[in-house]
């Protein structure tokens, strides 16, 4: 009898075939070039007639992110972002204006669903518009000193630029709000990524145990002597 090889398409379909036979599964951590924890997952089901095989990767940038924004106790942006039900915090370099090459328009609508957001927030608004006063009034002092018409120094915040609408420079102005001190950029260095990686873990875990449940061994490496040993 010739065993075919059957390449299943999905995880659940392959854990959900009823056929009896040896039920193995692999994991493999990928390479890191961005220090990423992808793992690659090898499932196999070797039925009498038909050995089955799925491959799959579960990926560290995986994730999806909620559309709506989120506030911390320090009033800190962030999305909630998802393996599944894992969730983590993703404090975003975007809140302090770095959107790389082509992505001026995401950053504008993120700028524009943050300030929708701060609407309601009169004292930050205050504030804000207090700013684009002052600066609208420095810009009429620089003229008329300009021509003799005004002595004295002129203040002038170059974050404030008339040709700009206004989302873009309130995103200018809030990036200074919340990263004071570099407060905003020490939780995306410490809190996201501990976050990300523990809802990731949780997530492989939960993917784990769906196998186990489903009767699949852990296939451990090659011991000495060619021997192969089950460590679950």
């Amino acid at each position: 009898m010739v065993q075919k090889l059957k390449e299943v398409a999905s995880l659940e379909e392959i854990l959900n075939i009823r056929e009896k036979g040896d039920r193995l599964y692999k994991l493999k951590v990928l390479s890191e070039p961005f220090k990423d924890e992808d793992i690659y997952l090898k499932v196999v089901l070797n039925a009498k007639k038909v050995f089955y095989s799925y491959g799959g990767e579960l990926s560290f940038y995986g994730y999806k992110k909620d559309k709506n924004l989120y506030f911390d106790s320090d009033g800190h942006p962030y999305w909630n972002a998802y393996f599944d039900d894992s969730k983590f915090r993703l404090y975003d370099g975007i809140f302090l204006g770095r959107y790389g090459c082509g992505g001026g328009r995401i950053y504008r609508e993120t700028i524009q669903k943050l300030y929708d957001q701060l609407a309601n927030n009169k004292k930050l608004i205050k504030k804000f518009k207090k700013f684009c006063e002052d600066n609208r009034n420095n810009r009429l002092n620089e003229a008329k000193k300009e021509f003799g018409l005004l002595t004295g120094e002129v203040k002038k915040d170059y974050i404030y630029d008339e040709n700009d609408d206004i989302i873009i420079i309130f995103g200018r102005w809030y990036r200074r709000i919340i990263d004071k001190d570099n407060a905003y950029e020490k939780k995306i260095k410490n809190v996201t990524p501990k976050e990300h990686k523990e809802a990731f873990k949780k997530y492989t875990n939960k993917i784990i145990k769906k196998i186990e449940e489903k009767g699949f061994k852990l296939y451990a490496k090659e011991l000495k002597g060619g021997k192969r040993k089950w460590v679950r």
